[in-house]
């Protein structure tokens, strides 16, 4: 029992559980504290390897940040290794490694790093603001050679990925202004995990759409 007793203090302090808390009744506890403490009891015998099914689930957003520090803390100073299965792609932020699935479908696994930096040109990408944006301009932009991707990430904003990045983009500023198309801002960034999931997640469906339509154009599937 004691024993039990200090690890638990032990955790508590690593997940900054205050004392005055330790003794509160669950139901009177906010859904911050609930999530620590159920990490706590999760942690108490010590296990190898933990799973954790939406961690950030039912948390402010200002408290989102907080629970992934705290999982991070705990395993690096628990050695414990462990499984987030969740849809808030900043937990890609501490784990060594992310799995993307679809539909039961494994699409990738790797460091969030190694990911990213599969896209063109490393994740570079072009943040451009455009007048009237719509779909015919997005056409004209995909018109540039080694034009990659080009994302709708605002009612006027597209993010562009492209091969050769530094060598092109002043090629694709004139292309732009070439086409009569009103840019009033552009800014360069490297794409984040959540812009990584937008575009393979696209692209998984649009490979999808290709084959219904083939099946389609074939008269469904041969029997």
């Amino acid at each position: 029992k004691k024993k039990a007793k200090i690890t638990a203090e032990k955790l508590f302090n690593i997940l900054d559980i205050p004392k005055d808390t330790w003794k509160k009744r669950v139901k009177k506890m906010s859904g911050g504290e609930k999530k620590r403490l159920s990490m706590a009891i999760g942690l108490i015998h010590h296990p190898q390897v933990l799973f954790l099914d939406e961690p950030t689930t039912g948390v402010d957003a200002s408290k989102r940040y907080d629970i992934l520090s705290y999982l991070k803390k705990l395993n690096q100073q628990l050695n414990t290794t462990m499984f987030i299965i969740t849809h808030d792609l900043e937990a890609a932020l501490i784990c060594d490694k992310s799995a993307i699935l679809r539909e039961g479908k494994l699409l990738e696994f790797d460091t969030p790093e190694n990911l990213i930096n599969s896209l063109p040109s490393n994740g570079l990408v072009a943040r451009i603001s455009i007048k009237n944006l719509n779909q015919e301009i997005i056409k004209t932009i995909h018109k540039y050679p080694s034009i990659e991707k080009v994302l709708r990430v605002g009612n006027e904003t597209i993010e562009v990925l492209m091969e050769d990045f530094e060598d092109n983009l002043p090629k694709l500023m004139k292309f732009l202004f070439e086409n009569n198309l009103k840019v009033y801002s552009m800014s360069r960034d490297v794409a984040n995990f959540r812009r990584y999931f937008q575009i393979r997640i696209q692209e998984e469906e649009e490979k999808e759409n290709r084959k219904n339509n083939s099946e389609l154009m074939n008269g469904g599937d041969s029997q």
